[in-house]
């Protein structure tokens, strides 16, 4: 007997406004749950309840900063330089070294501010011959072993924000060169917004 495998579920938690510290540890705490979930799933069937429901082992934070410098693992001796002469404290930001990609960031009041943290295997797409559980856990059946990868996660996350500011605002975005989504606010493409994509997972 074969199943229609559903949608996968995401647990929306909303935290509003925080400091980064705290909302890093969270996020650690919830990859770890990610984690955990994913080992016990040995196979599909183990994804479904007695009600045939799926599971919610996947998040998406949505936050607000306070004022927040953050780098990551390029540089990062020269930005402790930089960090310890501009005194950050005093400005009323917090300075955070991370073990993410990327240089220096800043994150604020105002910003809002988006962590999936999710199991890709759970929103890889089918393959259209075979919507069934035996093709998606089978690489001969499916193309799943092309898809999932960083590139296919931050192409569908742009492609995400690009369609929910068409559908739901009517702006147009478009790709950037570099890794993130361009929304025109102005008639001039140097006054455009980008919006960023997470540097690492």
């Amino acid at each position: 007997m074969t199943m229609i495998r559903p949608k996968p579920l995401v647990n929306l938690i909303q935290l509003g406004r925080t400091r980064y510290l705290p909302a890093l540890r969270l996020q650690e705490h919830l990859v770890e749950k990610v984690k955990t979930s994913r080992r016990k799933k040995a196979d599909e069937q183990k994804a479904f309840d007695s009600d045939n429901t799926v599971y919610p082992s996947n998040y998406l934070l949505v936050l607000e900063h306070h004022p927040v410098y953050t780098t990551g693992i390029r540089n990062r001796s020269e930005y402790s330089r930089e960090a310890e002469e501009t005194n950050f404290t005093a400005l009323g930001a917090d300075f955070v070294q991370t073990d993410r990609g990327g240089l220096i960031t800043f994150h604020g009041p105002g910003q809002m501010v988006a962590y999936p943290i999710i199991n890709l295997q759970d929103f890889i797409p089918q393959n259209r011959d075979q919507p069934n559980i035996e093709s998606f856990t089978s690489p001969q059946k499916c193309k799943k072993a092309k898809l999932i990868g960083m590139r296919w996660y931050v192409d569908t996350l742009e492609q995400t924000i690009i369609d929910l500011l068409k559908d739901e605002f009517n702006f147009v975005a478009h790709r950037s060169p570099y890794t993130g989504c361009l929304l025109y606010t102005s008639p001039s493409p140097r006054d455009a917004t980008l919006s960023r994509m997470p540097s690492s997972a």
